[in-house]
């Protein structure tokens, strides 16, 4: 009986992390079928330029949070906005060149007109 408790409760732990992660997004999208958004990495000679990107829509705003981590502390950045395509259908939302010697992990969300969280991405670097 402890044994099928204890994987009980193992199972629910893991199942809770993730419904956790997942719980701002709409249950009713499937994976295969959500909208496209994400966070690209770029090497350059100083570091790295984060790329946060939308091609949904219908999407209406948007949050950046970046957390950068140095051996004697860290500090957050948060960038957010309306979504706004250019007439050539830009998706880029933002652009942040990172400098080498940090730890860096960034979380995007976007969000319909109901408020719906419908997209997130998560990069650690």
């Amino acid at each position: 009986m402890s044994v099928k408790l204890a994987l009980f409760a193992s199972i629910a732990a893991a199942t809770g992390l993730f419904v956790s992660a997942q719980a701002e997004l709409d249950p009713a999208l499937a994976p295969d079928f959500a909208p496209a958004c994400g966070i690209d990495r770029a090497d350059n000679a100083d570091g790295f330029v984060l790329t946060a990107w939308n091609e949904l829509s219908s999407a209406s705003s948007w949050s950046l949070l970046v957390t950068q981590s140095t051996g004697g502390g860290g500090f957050d950045i948060s960038q957010s906005g309306d979504v706004e395509f250019l007439e050539t259908g830009d998706p880029v939302l933002s652009e942040m060149e990172i400098y080498a010697g940090y730890s860096v992990s960034a979380r995007l969300t976007v969000w319909d007109a109901d408020g719906l969280a419908v997209c997130s991405d998560r990069l650690e670097v």
